[in-house]
């Protein structure tokens, strides 16, 4: 059996995915091309992962995978949605960037304004694009689809039945949490300590034994997770099928390992 440190688990995929950079991109499909931004964000957060985990910052990975987990499951629809869903995808990032180039905030009297000064000229696709996604009011549009994440995951699986399982664990194993640690909430800021409805005092031993076997179970679940991105864009790409091979085979190591490490 395979024994990993436990930040390897994750090193593994930030490898993987950095090495595969230049195959994403090469790939005879036009939306591979244009979505390696989400790939390159994809392995960065992995590397971003594998620092927390070494140095056992569970609450904060918690935030770093939710993040992960959200441009995994918009990288594998993207690959897979209908034109329009991705024309929809695809101008909304257009709209936020024109929208970004002009800002204001008030507050009674006060007003801060940021406007962009270098040459800049907008399209008729890119005002296309701010038109879309402006409502009725002239605010902007916070969302480029109407489905949820669980219900875009089931969308994917239709396609790829094999890996419903590993996107809907890690959506109910972080999620939710990922949330409350990003907003600041008092149950945010300890749930991975052992704290449910209050925050009683827990001998820091215990504690962080029950942090670290946390972090510990969410690393596992998200590495499953990463692991059927992996062999669902290597698919849809045409990568060598001893590539997807060797991802089946890693799959089940980091599940033998797995069962070893949360039993203890």
């Amino acid at each position: 059996m395979t024994v990993f440190k436990d930040y390897e688990v994750m090193e593994f995929y930030y490898i993987l995915l950095k090495d595969e950079l230049n195959s994403f991109i090469a790939a005879d499909n036009d939306r591979a091309k244009q979505l390696s931004p989400l790939y390159w964000a994809i392995f960065n957060s992995l590397y971003s992962a594998c620092l927390l985990i070494s140095h056992r910052r569970t609450n904060d990975l918690y935030i770093i995978y939710r993040a992960l987990l959200e441009r995994i499951v918009n990288l594998e629809f993207a690959l897979i949605c209908s034109d329009e869903e991705y024309a929809d995808f695809m101008d909304y990032s257009t709209s936020r960037g024109i929208r970004s180039m002009n800002r204001v905030i008030k507050s009674g009297e006060t007003k801060i304004e940021v406007s962009y000064q270098g040459d800049f000229k907008m399209t008729e696709d890119m005002q296309k694009a701010v038109d879309k996604f402006t409502g009725p009011k002239g605010n902007p549009k916070t969302r480029w689809n109407k489905l949820t994440m669980q219900e875009r995951i089931e969308r994917i699986s239709e396609l790829h039945p094999d890996h419903n399982l590993s996107g809907l664990a890690a959506l109910m194993m972080i999620y939710d949490d990922a949330s409350e640690a990003l907003h600041g909430t008092i149950y945010g800021s300890v749930f991975d300590l052992g704290h449910t409805v209050t925050p009683d005092y827990i001998e820091p031993e215990r504690a962080m034994s029950i942090s670290y076997k946390n972090l510990l179970s969410i690393t596992f679940a998200m590495a499953i997770k990463v692991n059927a991105m992996c062999q669902i864009v290597f698919k849809i790409l045409n990568f060598d099928e001893n590539k997807i091979d060797a991802l089946r085979v890693h799959k089940q190591e980091v599940l033998s390992w797995a069962k070893v490490v949360l039993s203890e």
